[in-house]
């Protein structure tokens, strides 16, 4: 049950803004992810291009596969356990890539297979522990602010998760330009402290009653329900309980003015047991109209996998998400080909340049769209009255827009505008 308004802290105090400027730097140290886009075009170092390929895909893997196991891990032991393996992951993941570019393979062409292993490993330890650390910061922040300001919030953290990339290249350029190594290293560590920094300083910050949504539908209809029973008016003729009353307002109304009227003013003498057994009826009327009145807000277990709108809303984020993905996963490559089509003449440092563009473009969209929808869809919500959901029409159009956009494109110089239209589109389905 949700603490009185007076045990929490306020909507913007200082243990509340701690945990959102927390999980914002932890999601800034987990969207590593869109980096390796730019580095599996090239492979790394002596390292052959496939190997690299392969350890990008299963980073890929790591990232996703491994959602709703830490997803399960939050809900029952809150964020501190997802960080910690996130912070162990990432560290030592990025570490052991890291160490593969620095020594290479012996014949430039081949690597072993215990070394390729070891390097898919490492892959998918970077790909696990950025999701397990950035789902522990999502989930804590929705849960310590209340629904009228719950999209903007968590927005401002999945936005930093799309801010990642850009963050960590453009300290690379500017302190290791063209140093690799040094690249690795500042993700090593650079991932390591984000989050250190959130075990500490992420943790859910519990609603006062009057914001827990889930805690306010039973106090406020057995409110309505207390005013219907007794305010008649000032006609005294009127009966205590008239079954002409005015009509509950929803079906739980209804059941608390159902059990309303079992009540007799004068009732008639009955045993003690009868009575009892009434009032062990009225009792279990009302605990069962709560558990009605709660029911489809928290939809898990059996009920979310027999529910047409768990099916609906996740076959759109595979789609959308994972037509954003292919795009952002294989952007290195497009601008390779792109850049080599028609130019005998192939400039590595060039084509790097392209590729660092699109990379960035991608993130500082995805970045800002995570921000924009999450405004976007409190404002339909809170002013307008719309579900939050209205806004997926706008997210897929956007997709839809992108893919016309990107299949116009044959030259280099333009793929910055798919990739701007894409990050966007990309940060509102997350976002939303």
């Amino acid at each position: 049950m949700a603490p009185p308004s007076s045990a929490v802290p306020g909507l913007l105090s200082v243990p509340r803004l701690t945990t959102l400027l927390a999980s914002l730097v932890v999601a800034v140290g987990s969207g590593t992810n869109y980096v390796f886009s730019g580095l599996a075009g090239n492979g790394v170092h002596n390292l052959p291009v496939q190997s690299f390929i392969d350890a990008n895909a299963r980073h890929a893997v790591g990232v996703y596969s491994s959602a709703p196991f830490w997803g399960r891990i939050v809900d029952s032991r809150g964020p501190r356990i997802p960080i910690f393996f996130g912070f162990i992951f990432l560290f030592f993941g990025y570490t052991g890539i890291r160490h593969f570019y620095n020594t290479g393979v012996d014949d430039g062409n081949t690597l072993s297979s215990l070394g390729l292993g070891l390097l898919i490993a490492c892959s998918f330890m970077t790909g696990a522990g950025g999701n397990a650390a950035f789902t522990g910061a999502v989930n804590s922040t929705a849960k310590s602010f209340p629904d009228r300001a719950r999209a903007t919030t968590t927005g401002i953290v999945l936005s930093g998760f799309g801010l990642s990339a850009f963050f960590f290249s453009t300290l690379a350029h500017i302190f290791f330009p063209g140093d690799t190594s040094s690249f690795l290293l500042l993700l090593s560590l650079g991932t390591a402290l984000t989050t250190f920094i959130g075990l500490f300083l992420v943790r859910s910050i519990p609603l006062s009653a009057s914001e827990d949504d889930d805690h306010t539908i039973i106090p406020t209809v057995a409110a309505e329900a207390e005013a219907t029973i007794f305010h008649h008016g000032d006609d005294i003729h009127t009966p205590l309980l008239d079954g002409d009353s005015a009509a509950p307002s929803s079906p739980l109304m209804e059941e608390y003015v159902s059990d309303a009227r079992g009540i007799e003013l004068s009732p008639p003498r009955s045993s003690p047991s009868a009575s009892r057994s009434r009032s062990a009826s009225h009792r279990r009327s009302i605990s069962r109209s709560k558990q009605e009145a709660l029911e489809g807000l928290n939809v898990y277990g059996r009920a979310l996998w027999t529910s047409p709108d768990f099916w609906l809303l996740f076959a759109n984020l595979s789609l959308l998400s994972g037509t954003g993905l292919m795009y952002i996963n294989n952007v290195g490559s497009m601008s390779q080909a792109l850049f080599a089509q028609g130019n005998p003449e192939y400039d590595e440092i060039k084509a790097a340049q392209f590729q660092a563009t699109q990379v960035s473009t991608i993130s500082i969209m995805n970045f800002a769209g995570r921000i924009v929808i999450g405004v976007i869809s409190d404002i339909l919500k809170n002013r307008f009255g719309f579900p939050r959901s209205y806004s997926l029409l706008l997210v897929s159009s956007l997709f839809f827009c992108s893919q016309i956009l990107a299949a116009q494109i044959t030259d280099v110089t333009n793929l910055w505008k798919a990739s701007t239209l894409v990050g966007l589109s990309y940060g509102t389905i997350f976002g939303l």
